[in-house]
């Protein structure tokens, strides 16, 4: 029965990066990464839950959990990544839902994996709070349309990516990242605070389809002015928008919101936040798969290290730790870390500021 995780673990998808699209130099770390590739299921599935949690709490997002309850069951036993016969019976609507889960998802992991993110966080939440940050035409469509998320890694450096998904074909995903490229020159940024401008997109092929799973990159341009920005604003709103969504995914919500809006960061304490944390309960869900013996659990905790560690050492509020974050981003992987710990049927995530995942396969004896 143990070789059951293998239906939730190992997956293989070919990568496919487009080189010929980057004007400057490709980033280092990802030259030589086309080809064939494995994945994890689970850390791509806790990815969706974290890529599609929005900042704040607008009353109409899913619950987190939601990529497990809908989609664990969803796939083939094995490393062919392609979704399972039983799917082919599901509603239209619902199969383009699982493509954009999965676009963001993959994009997420992927591209945390490879470019060490710290941060991704929807644009439309940076548009929201940093006034001089403006889109240079208001179309909706075309190529005025804005990128999906603003991405900070761990140099703090900031990138910009669209998300694409299909389960149709890769040439309606091709189409659909050729929808993803605005007008050259449309991307105001003479600080240089954009470092990459991706557009990435994942085919899952359905259960009959010829064609194996593909994941591409390529590097556009994007509708967006940062000349009147200041770098450092908007690493720290990154970063704001990082820990409220991490507090969301705890059902911290009244205390998620107020992060998220907060504009003078000054006044949430350290120690308020310790407090607060030291109360919470994990949340635990638990979801049983009858006909194939097989359940998964979801926990969600804290771990209070980083912040007892700031108390100590003098750092009073939100304000200051981003500050100081961004200030020793020379020797800031010693200082923040997260992590990744996998076993044969178990995986758990730990973020930057301490928010902990573990996803167990339940096995039936």
């Amino acid at each position: 029965m143990l070789g059951k995780s293998m239906t939730y673990n190992s997956k293989d998808i070919l990568i496919e990066i487009d080189y010929s699209t980057w004007t400057g130099s490709v980033p280092t770390n990802l030259k030589g990464k086309s080809g064939y590739s494995s994945f994890d299921m689970l850390e791509v599935l806790i990815h969706i839950g974290l890529a599609t949690r929005h900042p704040e709490q607008l009353g109409i997002s899913v619950n987190d959990f939601w990529a497990f309850l809908r989609y664990v069951n969803c796939f083939l036993e094995g490393s062919d990544f392609r979704l399972n016969e039983k799917w082919q019976d599901v509603d239209p609507h619902q199969k383009t839902i699982l493509s954009d889960d999965f676009g963001m998802g993959f994009a997420s992991y992927y591209l945390t994996k490879h470019m060490n993110l710290i941060s991704f966080v929807d644009t439309g939440y940076f548009l929201k709070h940093i006034p001089s940050l403006l889109i240079s035409n208001r179309s909706k469509r075309g190529p005025s349309k804005t990128p999906d998320f603003i991405m900070l890694d761990s140099s703090f450096e900031m990138h910009l990516l669209e998300c694409k998904g299909t389960q149709s074909s890769i040439k309606n995903l091709d189409k659909q990242i050729e929808s993803g490229l605005p007008q050259k020159n449309n991307l105001r940024d003479p600080k240089r605070i954009i470092s990459e401008k991706l557009v990435t997109g994942i085919f899952i092929p359905q259960y009959n389809s010829a064609t194996n799973a593909a994941f591409k990159i390529i590097d556009p341009e994007f509708t967006l002015d940062f000349n009147e920005v200041d770098k450092e604003d908007l690493i720290i709103r990154a970063l704001q928008g990082q820990f409220s969504k991490e507090l969301h995914m705890l059902n911290l919500t009244k205390f998620g919101n107020e992060v998220a809006n907060k504009d003078k960061l000054e006044d949430i304490k350290i120690s308020n936040i310790v407090e607060l944390l030291t109360n919470e309960k994990e949340n635990t869900y638990e979801q049983q798969d009858i006909e194939n013996d097989v359940g998964i659990k979801w926990t969600v905790g804290y771990d209070l290290k980083l912040f007892k560690k700031l108390q100590l050492s003098g750092i009073d509020n939100l304000l200051e730790l981003f500050i100081d974050m961004y200030q020793s981003k020379n020797d800031f992987n010693n200082a923040y870390k997260s992590d990744i710990n996998r076993g044969s049927n178990i995986i758990s995530y730990k973020s930057l500021f301490g928010l902990e995942i573990e996803v167990e396969i339940l096995l039936q004896n």
